[in-house]
């Protein structure tokens, strides 16, 4: 049957090994020899380790440790040669101390009875953790199953606009944290793989309106938005005008398109820039021309023009009398450096008309409501053959037989000139025309006929 075993058991295994080797080889008995001489047993674990005893070197046996025969109570000095072994890369024992507890480099034995001198060493791997950026932790010497942390920061900045982001390390129980941990069994060289970020900064006059900022890995294609119209609410808007580069190696075909795909092959700063527009509004029951409020260009002119006359009906209609503000143009124009507000003034007036056979009238036309219209007419109109019309009175909303009228234009007026026709004199143009003919006759009669007797 085949039984697999995962790290940490394989951890236990060794440390419990570990454990009952040393407890077999702390101190052992052995049968004293033959001529009395008391045995001892001089060694190192791991095995194969030179040891110095009395001043002599002791190279490691095949057979096992070196024995010696001393006399009951005599003194022998036993000492390492080195504190430190390197096996082979990476791997290394390191003295720890005596199986007598003792920690020096060099101990004395005064023979008592049969007795086994240890020097102990540990086993201790290397591990290398490597990384171009953020200052990775955890390299050095360990010892055999030790759980080593490794970390690295997560973010390194390499230079303005660019930096490193941490993906993962090439090994470990956790190879996608930048804490990882390993547990050492053998030398390890573990790599954190990192990814190139670059920064893609968007700025503007405006207070708001972008998309599109941020860190991005390198070569990605980012899509970057400038919100068209921003609404201050303060009868204030800012409106897209274009995009400049501020920063970057790149080239931007249509800047004043809003929405564009940047490369991200370095870092990029992009500028929005936006115009500044204010409103014009226009408060007025009449004559407005499309929208009553209009948006204009910081430092641009606008022509506001109001239709004027209103026709309310045939004999009533609104005229513009001018702006709140004192201006009296219409069209009017203004530049504009902020918000505007134009409140339009308007007056009535009302149609005075006029009636009449006879054109010897004046008077008629608009009025403004309330003022006074003065009409007249002449006394008498001569017509041919010795008539003549004689005015007689005004009639309709107003009567008088005045021939001058002033009249208070509260509302539409419409009065009639009433005339009177004469004929006295066609009668004394008859009588004259009749004296003329008789006297005439009465010289012919007179001189001319008496000439001719």
């Amino acid at each position: 049957m085949k039984i697999k075993l995962n790290t940490f058991t394989l951890v236990i295994i060794a440390l419990m090994a570990t454990a009952i080797t040393l407890q077999s080889i702390v101190v052992q008995t052995a049968e004293n020899s033959a001529d009395g001489a008391v045995r001892v047993d001089v060694r190192t674990y791991p095995e194969n380790l030179p040891l110095i005893v009395d001043g002599i070197i002791y190279t490691p046996t095949q057979t096992g440790p070196n024995v010696f025969h001393w006399e009951k109570g005599s003194k022998h000095t036993i000492s390492i040669i080195d504190t430190t072994y390197y096996t082979e890369p990476g791997a290394r024992l390191v003295f720890d101390k005596w199986n007598t507890g003792d920690r020096g480099n060099q101990i004395i034995v005064t023979v008592a009875k049969p007795v086994s001198i240890i020097a102990l060493y540990n086993k201790q791997y290397f591990i290398e953790t490597s990384s171009p950026y953020g200052n990775p932790q955890g390299s050095g010497w360990y010892p055999e199953g030790t759980r080593v942390n490794v970390t690295v920061q997560e973010i390194v900045e390499i230079s303005p606009g660019v930096r490193a982001v941490f993906k993962e390390w090439t090994a470990g129980v956790t190879p996608d944290r930048a804490s990882n941990f390993v547990y050492l069994f053998n030398p390890v060289t573990i790599k954190a793989v990192w990814n190139v970020e670059y920064l893609l900064k968007l700025t503007s006059n405006a207070p708001a309106g972008l998309s599109g900022e941020g860190w991005y890995p390198a070569g990605k294609i980012v899509r970057i938005d400038a919100q068209p119209t921003i609404d201050m609410g303060n009868d204030t808007q800012y409106r897209f005008k274009g995009w400049s580069i501020a920063m970057g190696n790149l080239v931007l075909e249509k800047p004043d398109n809003r929405k564009q795909l940047i490369p991200m092959n370095g870092p990029v700063e992009l500028h929005a820039d936006y115009d500044r527009y204010y409103a014009v509004k226009i408060l007025s029951p009449y004559g407005v021309k499309g929208e009553s409020t209009m948006y204009y260009k910081e430092g641009s002119y606008a022509l506001v023009n109001l239709d004027s006359p209103i026709i309310v009906n045939k004999d009533t209609r609104k005229i513009f009398a001018g702006w709140e503000n004192g201006a009296r143009s219409n069209p009017l124009k203004i530049k504009i450096d902020q918000p505007v507000t134009l409140v339009a003034e308007w007056k009535t007036q009302y149609k005075l008309s006029i009636e009449s056979k006879l054109a010897y009238v004046k008077g008629d036309g608009w009025y403004d409501e309330g003022s006074k219209a003065t009409v007249t007419a002449v006394g008498e109109v001569s017509s041919r053959y010795g008539s003549k019309y004689v005015f007689n009175s005004w009639q309709g909303d107003v009567k008088s037989t005045s021939r001058t009228l002033n009249i208070t234009m509260d509302s539409p007026k419409h009065i009639e000139a009433i005339w009177n026709k004469s004929y006295m004199g066609t009668y004394e143009g008859i009588t004259v025309f009749t004296v003329i003919i008789l006297m005439f006759y009465y010289v012919y009669k007179k001189y001319f006929i008496q000439l001719a007797d």
